[in-house]
């Protein structure tokens, strides 16, 4: 693979996504992009170019769970999806969809939820008909519920269809579907009667035959469709196509049918597909956000977010519902995004939400979360007790999801919240955030106490031994006014890099680069050594504007680089820079940064021109140091060097890729990234 076709498919996703408005988290920190004004179009329009995309991934197969005691006797077989819980009856189907109900204050326990089980009805089919797993999958479901094992079950096998043998004299039924949509195959086999096939919709608003020939169904949270279908034989190895429409029938208000063509009685007749699509939703029934994406050596995919409803298709969960009003959720994809293996709610009786999650070198999972809940779930908990609003939350998963490893609180009476998370290679687990606590756990700390005032908050760092089983340090970090944590960093031996924000014009410096505030609203660079017991470099990098940091970067050799903007004229840059005076006077300007093992600058460069402000968004740093640097411009006049991409259209705003020469003085390649 190319170089150049490699960035693309590195950055073009995170950057298309940004450009359309939506918020991105990197590393705890969520960056919202303003809308900007309308500007001319431009000429010289270059031929697009395709990218070759996979359009089965991640759709995902459902999940059918035979019932062995675990939920209503009345079930033989379900499915969970987003939308809904589909409930497999000797008599039919239930689609159940639970919508929560927004009425509570934020000190409220009590959940409240509204319910439409709509029903799709067999009509004089056979009361009694065998159900059977078919396509079984090497997934297995348990549910542990209350602390008595005997309540318990286990090793449940699941399946991607299950077949209603015989629901009809000669006429079955196999029922499967993705994450998206339910499908219904009837076949009728030679002796069946497709006009024996009769159903009707139940506990439903109303039902029309639109001009498509769709069926729609009305319910009290909005609109299901069940799609023409199609029907079809197989003779002689080839498939000829037979007519079939669905027919009103007089069995009830809302009974249905099929009329069918001519077909051949003595081959099996096949009803494909009845693709039951949900439309539309009266109302919201909650809101979900994708915080973080890992990808473990093996390629299996780990996302992980919040959500604000109940109906995740809960695969070996540890916890199988929402408990409060604002969960996370943690699921593995396997790496060709088609099957879930394992799917779980965490979260306690109110609102937890979800940050910054990581590897160890077993390929655990480990998650940081800010959590108001009183009842966090907890395993080998540090701090068994919230003692204010909100906490940091830490938990970890083992690699299949069957285990929960440890669940901590970690706070004082104060707020306090995470911001990054690293397991170093011995599993000792570094965490940063920020906080108002002047009673947050510290231990063998470099700075004891906060320095904040009553609103102002500090930056803290605290180091775990594995599975966060006691304190190897904790401390403060900050000076009189306000820091806010940004990233978390470490090296191969283990130094702890902390970047952030701060007011403060007396933040503790060792070995500065900077050793005064520039004004406004610095960065700030500390790093400390493995033990936390010495501050190596403590600097400031900033001028008198406002700087905004979005990414940052370190390589093998403990190089690290920032990546942001600044609205100052005065950021500090170096003789060797490629740009040392701020390009654009009207807009904030990019800039890259470049420190050394020991905290002196490498380099140091404004990034930009008079009409091409850039804003970095991420990037990457070799060995050798050469930085690539992924983000967007304004620009209409953007510079192209040695590109290599087949340009198309371009606006207002697009998607930039630049690269950096290790020394910083020269841009070695620039592009925009076209509207393909």
């Amino acid at each position: 693979m190319k170089k150049w076709t490699f960035l693309l498919l590195v950055f073009l996703l995170p950057l298309i996504l940004i450009i359309n408005g939506n918020t991105i988290e990197l590393e705890g920190e969520a960056m919202k992009v303003k809308p900007i004004g309308k500007a001319p179009g431009i000429s010289d329009q270059k031929k697009s170019t395709n990218l070759n995309l996979d359009e089965t991934f991640g759709k995902i197969p459902l999940y059918f769970i035979p019932n062995k005691g675990q939920v209503d006797s009345k079930a033989l077989y379900y499915a969970h999806t987003q939308r809904y819980t589909l409930w497999m009856t000797k008599t039919g189907l239930v689609f159940d969809t639970l919508r929560r109900v927004e009425e509570l204050n934020k000190s409220s326990k009590d959940i409240k939820y509204e319910r439409d089980a709509s029903r799709f009805s067999f009509l004089n089919a056979n009361p009694d008909p065998v159900l059977i797993s078919d396509k079984p999958t090497t997934n297995k479901v348990s549910y542990y519920k209350g602390n008595n094992p005997s309540q318990w079950h286990t090793d449940i096998s699941t399946s991607n269809a299950v077949t209603y043998r015989e629901l009809y004299p000669n006429i079955d039924l196999k029922v499967y579907g993705v994450e998206s949509a339910v499908e219904y195959d009837w076949t009728v086999k030679p002796g069946g009667n497709p006009k024996d096939i009769a159903f009707s919709y139940d506990n439903v608003k109303n039902v029309t035959l639109d001009k498509e020939g769709n069926l729609v169904i009305r319910t009290v949270f909005g609109e299901w469709k069940h799609n023409k279908p199609v029907a079809y034989q197989i003779i002689e190895g080839k498939r000829k196509s037979v007519d079939v429409k669905f027919k009103k029938i007089k069995a009830g208000k809302y009974a249905y049918g099929f009329q069918l063509g001519k077909y051949n009685k003595v081959y099996d007749l096949i009803i494909d597909p009845l693709v039951v699509a949900f439309i539309s939703c009266i109302g919201d029934d909650g809101l979900s956000a994708v915080v973080n994406m890992n990808i473990d050596e093996n390629g299996y995919i780990f996302i992980s977010g919040e959500v604000f409803y109940s109906n995740l298709p809960a695969i070996n969960a540890y916890q199988e519902i929402n408990n409060g009003r604002n969960d996370i959720y943690l699921f593995k994809l396997s790496p060709d995004g088609k099957n879930v293996l394992f799917c779980t709610y965490f979260g306690g009786n109110t609102d937890d939400f979800c940050g910054f999650s990581t590897f160890d070198n077993n390929g655990n999972i480990y998650i940081l979360s800010l959590t108001y809940s009183n009842d966090f779930p907890l395993m080998n908990a540090f701090q068994s007790t919230s003692i204010g609003s909100p906490d940091v939350g830490v938990f970890a998963f083992s690699n299949d999801g069957t285990t929960l490893l440890f669940s901590t609180y970690l706070g004082g009476s104060g707020e306090d919240s995470p911001i990054g998370i690293s397991v170093m290679n011995t599993g000792e687990i570094c965490i940063t955030g920020v906080t108002r606590s002047h009673d947050f756990p510290i231990q063998n700390a470099i700075q004891p106490t906060l320095n904040g005032g009553e609103w102002e908050s500090d930056a803290f760092v605290t180091k775990f031994s594995p599975l966060c089983s006691s304190l190897i340090f904790s401390t403060y970090l900050g000076g009189s006014s306000e820091e806010s944590s940004a990233y978390l960093k470490t090296d191969s031996i283990g130094n702890i890099y902390v970047v952030g924000h701060t007011s403060s014009s007396d933040f503790p410096m060792v070995n500065a680069a900077q050793g005064t505030t520039g004004g406004g609203s610095d960065c700030f660079i500390t790093k400390l050594s493995s033990d936390g017991s010495e501050i190596i470099y403590s600097t400031y990098m900033g001028g008198a504007g406002n700087e905004d940091l979005r990414r940052v970067l370190i390589n093998s050799s403990g190089l690290l680089t920032l990546l942001g903007t600044t609205t100052g004229n005065n950021f500090p840059t170096t003789a060797n820079a490629f740009q040392t005076t701020p390009p654009n006077s009207d807009y904030s300007n990019g800039f890259a940064t470049k420190l050394s093992s020991t905290g002196s600058i490498v380099y140091s460069t404004y990034l930009g021109g008079s009409d091409w402000s850039i804003e970095p968004i991420t990037g990457t740093i070799t060995d050798s140091g050469t930085l690539y640097i992924g983000g967007f411009t304004y620009s209409l006049n953007f510079p192209e060097i040695n590109t290599s991409f087949l340009g198309s259209i371009y606006t207002s705003t697009n998607a930039c890729l630049l690269e950096l020469s290790n020394d910083g003085s020269s841009l070695l390649f620039a592009s925009r990234i076209p509207y393909l």
